[in-house]
């Protein structure tokens, strides 16, 4: 996420299914938590989450008020991801999943997300990292996917980004922050994840990881934060 919507991030959905498993939870155990999902793109995961009595909003820069430029976006990048396919599948080897499910996953996600955001727009704030229009513990849980670290590559998104990311992220939180893939482009974690833990602990944020299965990526690592019980 940056002040405008960069060309380089896709905005890429999943569905809520997808993100039990990639922030490791079980949905029915959150019902009646306030719960954000920050760069949410057109995930489905809002409009499922409140189905089932999560009080969920997503936050992205992405989210223009004209539907017809969300929808044109929401294509044009399932399109790209599809054509990047073959290098991802090249570098997950035998892990890497059916490019047919996939996309279908992708699709399916944002068919969803496009029905709610038409028709509950509330649900859905324009803003970006590192600086979000919420107050502080606003929300239970927070979640952060497909961004961080991802994007690390681009120098708009360099590790004063993140790490000033990740504290916007644990200042709106009121019990925990979880932030999935944390994998650099080699499969392992991305270089920044050990500088971020060493800072967090110093400034006194209990954060580690935790092992987790991306529906793309296979066996991954979510960073967790979590706040000190009063």
């Amino acid at each position: 996420m940056a002040d405008s919507v960069s060309t380089s991030v896709c905005v890429y959905g999943r569905t809520l299914a997808q993100y039990e498993q990639i922030f490791g939870f079980q949905a029915t155990d959150w019902q009646g938590d306030r719960i954000l999902d920050c760069s949410g793109g057109p995930a489905s995961f809002v409009s499922e989450a409140n189905a089932l009595g999560i009080a969920a909003i997503g936050v992205d820069p992405a989210y223009d008020p004209d539907l017809e430029v969300v929808r044109q976006r929401i294509e044009a990048d399932i399109d790209t991801v599809v054509q990047l396919f073959p290098i991802i599948s090249a570098q997950l080897g035998d892990a890497a999943p059916d490019p047919a499910l996939v996309e279908g996953s992708a699709r399916q996600a944002a068919a969803g997300f496009l029905a709610d955001f038409e028709a509950n727009r509330d649900r859905y704030i324009q803003a970006a990292l590192p600086v979000l229009p919420f107050d502080d513990r606003q929300f239970d849980r927070v979640l952060c996917g497909n961004f961080l670290f991802i994007y690390a590559s681009d120098d708009g998104f360099n590790y004063p980004f993140h790490y000033q990311s990740v504290l916007e992220l644990y200042r709106v939180c009121d019990r925990e922050v979880r932030i999935s893939p944390t994998r650099g482009s080699g499969g392992g974690s991305h270089a920044y994840v050990a500088q971020l833990l060493s800072d967090l602990t110093a400034a006194g944020i209990p954060a580690e990881l935790k092992a987790v299965r991306d529906p793309v990526y296979g066996e991954t690592q979510m960073l967790l934060l979590t706040r000190p019980a009063a």
